[in-house]
């Protein structure tokens, strides 16, 4: 196998400082977020930030920003947070990884929960459905930082002789 021959297209490993988050009830805290751009299915898109969940096996988009991006709904279902069971709506959207505003990676197509009610979750979230796929993810707590690395090739993948 070439170096990088297993690497999803686009993918490039990066790091990113942990950002600070404004607490609802006050104060501030650095978290794991990442700059990331929406992009919906009419191609209008949008930066925000996301916040790198390990715990989360989907991704989620809160609603004010998937009607900005004009996000068409495939289905509506119960989900589970942190915060408990919530009905969501499922959608699709490009997600673009950015660091300094350039582009280190790209989900496309990637499947994203809207829940009905903005208070379930107040920023975007970013599961093993989609970044965790393009990388592999070191959380650096010490240093309030996340490592992203190109993924390697893993030794079930290994080609029979």
């Amino acid at each position: 196998m070439k170096k990088g021959e297993n690497r999803p297209a686009g993918v490039r490993g990066f790091r990113q400082r942990y950002l600070p988050w404004t607490m609802p009830e006050g104060g501030t805290i650095e978290l794991p977020f990442l700059d990331i751009r929406l992009i919906g299915p009419t191609g209008r898109s949008l930066i925000t930030n996301a916040l790198i969940d390990s715990g989360a096996t989907a991704s989620f988009v809160p609603r004010n920003l998937a009607q900005l991006l004009k996000l068409r709904y495939m289905d509506s279902r119960t989900t589970y947070g942190a915060g408990g069971k919530f009905r969501a709506q499922t959608s699709s959207v490009i997600i673009q990884y950015l660091k300094n505003g350039v582009v280190k990676g790209t989900s496309a197509d990637a499947t994203v929960y809207v829940p009905f009610d903005d208070s379930n979750i107040p920023y975007s979230i970013l599961g093993r459905n989609t970044v965790f796929r393009a990388y592999e993810i070191l959380f650096l707590e010490l240093g309030q930082e996340i490592c992203l690395r190109c993924p390697r090739k893993s030794p079930a993948a290994k080609r029979p002789e």
